[in-house]
């Protein structure tokens, strides 16, 4: 520690000597810290950014190379984040781990980051695990397990060497993007129809995915794979409705992406009582079959939220009067007298 000392003074005699710059002083060791935040969504960082909730926390791996991510991730080896990632939350003013982590001071480091957007970062009955090859990858993802959990995965952020400032925080710039799909379903008739009342019971999707696969693809191609299908009711209970546009309580709003088959349909019952007078109004059930491929652009696709608005709409009755002309008949002619 000494000799430290005694050349850092000669080092500053020395400059002092042939320059009247002041020299600004290096941090040696410098802590890894991050800045996080969730994209697409409100315009409070830009516009398509919002922040990372400081209550939530996430996990983070980073990988060290010599030279770039692009020519030596294959031989990059796991610098920090061990088996399960690091576990990443707000303290005081930072994004950091408990363990403290500090930059290399050779090479550099690619990063790659995962949350559940909540207080953890547990995600029931599935296994995820980040290598050089795949990224982060996820095995049996469920959405029973896992029902309404927002499943998030930041940008790789390759080839760091310190922490910088483009967000909101100083540190490894974590960019999330939503890897789910989010799906509302909305209801409404047409105009105002009196003496009629409306009630939505069901609304079933058929042979979507219930179970799946997630892989980042560190330098392949993203995606979800090995699908599991299940039939689910998306209405949690009976949801009467008018002219005016209303969203049904769910009991799911996040679904894995897929790509549409004909297999994959929904169907719709609803009801309509008719007031006619009598204490028992005449009740009429409804059930509406579609491909999911006719209301959506044939697929879910990751990041991305799907509103579907449905429409019912009444004939009403008409008529459409007329009098026929009268027709020549034929009598005897009569002689009076």
């Amino acid at each position: 520690m000494k000799k430290f000392f005694y050349l850092a003074v000669a080092a500053c005699a020395a400059l002092a000597a042939c320059s009247k710059n002041e020299v600004t002083p290096v941090d040696v060791d410098q802590q890894i810290t991050f800045q996080a935040v969730v994209s697409p969504s409100t315009k409070a960082l830009g516009a398509t950014q919002k922040t990372f909730s400081t209550d939530h926390v996430f996990r983070s791996w980073a990988f060290h190379d010599q030279t770039d991510w692009s020519t030596s991730s294959s031989t990059a080896h796991l610098y920090l984040g061990g088996t399960d990632g690091a576990l990443i939350s707000y303290q005081t003013d930072s994004w950091k781990s408990t363990t403290t982590y500090y930059w290399p001071k050779t090479g550099k480091l690619t990063f790659f980051s995962y949350s559940t957007d909540k207080a953890d970062c547990a995600i029931t009955g599935a296994t995820v695990t980040c290598t050089n090859a795949d990224g982060i990858t996820v095995t049996n993802y469920n959405l029973e397990s896992n029902n309404n959990v927002d499943f998030l995965v930041a940008d790789i952020a390759k080839d760091q060497t310190t922490n910088t400032s483009t967000y909101e925080h100083n540190g490894v710039p974590t960019l999330f993007r939503h890897k789910l799909s989010y799906v509302i379903f909305q209801i409404k008739t047409a105009n105002t129809y009196a003496g009629k009342t409306f009630t939505l019971k069901s609304i079933k999707l058929n042979n979507i995915a219930k179970e799946g696969n997630y892989t980042q693809g560190a330098g392949s191609t993203e995606g979800w794979n090995g699908t599991t299908p299940e039939n689910k009711e998306y209405l949690s209970t009976d949801q009467v409705f008018a002219a005016d546009l209303v969203t049904p309580t769910s009991t799911r709003d996040y679904y894995i992406p897929m790509t549409f088959t004909d297999s994959q349909t929904i169907e719709l019952v609803y009801e309509i009582k008719t007031e006619n007078g009598t204490a028992t109004p005449a009740t009429e059930t409804i059930t509406v079959n579609k491909k999911l491929s006719e209301l959506f652009p044939n697929s879910w696709e990751m990041g991305k939220k799907y509103t579907c608005v449905i429409t019912v709409t009444l004939n009403e009755i008409l008529w459409d009067p007329a009098i026929e002309d009268w027709e020549d008949g034929s009598s005897t002619p009569v002689a009076i007298s």
